[in-house]
């Protein structure tokens, strides 16, 4: 009987005084520019308080004209990034973050009719705003970001999507 009567303070009492609430550690969001060239789809993943990695699929196309006809061409660019956000205020952040694009190019070898695949690995950087509430909900990041390659080439995204 008293085990019963224990096991009922400490539910009664944990129902009386929740703990608090989680955060939430995950978001999944669109962004539209960005690190992903022209669109992205991506997930976050917060490790540590202000830590988090994030894996994304970049989207690109180019139409191009040659003696052949028009040519289309569209590629997907894997991304992978560690961000660090310094609170400003509530739900409130700035965003620094380093990563690498991966660049799958087609080209030609003279004498040879198949054409042969080369990945590069792009390093890019972002700075910018979010808007992330740590309890979960709607997540929205403005960025200025930049590809290093033979040069600095600038680049900016605004993201969207939901913190869970």
């Amino acid at each position: 009987m008293k085990k019963l009567i224990c096991i009922a303070l400490i539910f009664a009492s944990s129902s009386l005084f929740p703990q608090s609430i989680e955060n939430s550690h995950n978001i999944i969001y669109a962004e539209l520019l960005g690190n992903g060239l022209f669109s992205s789809l991506n997930y976050e993943r917060e490790v540590s308080n202000n830590v988090s990695l994030r894996f994304g699929l970049g989207f690109a196309f180019s139409n191009s004209l040659s003696n052949s006809g028009s040519h289309h061409t569209t590629a997907f660019f894997p991304i992978a990034m560690c961000n660090y956000t310094f609170d400003v205020y509530g739900n409130n952040f700035i965003e620094v973050g380093g990563g690498l694009l991966i660049s799958s190019t087609n080209f030609e070898i003279t004498n040879d009719k198949y054409p042969q695949s080369q990945s590069v690995a792009v390093p890019t950087t972002a700075i910018g705003y979010r808007y992330s509430p740590k309890d979960g909900g709607i997540f929205f990041s403005a960025a200025f970001d930049m590809f290093i390659m033979t040069g600095i080439y600038p680049w900016a995204g605004l993201g969207i999507g939901y913190r869970f």
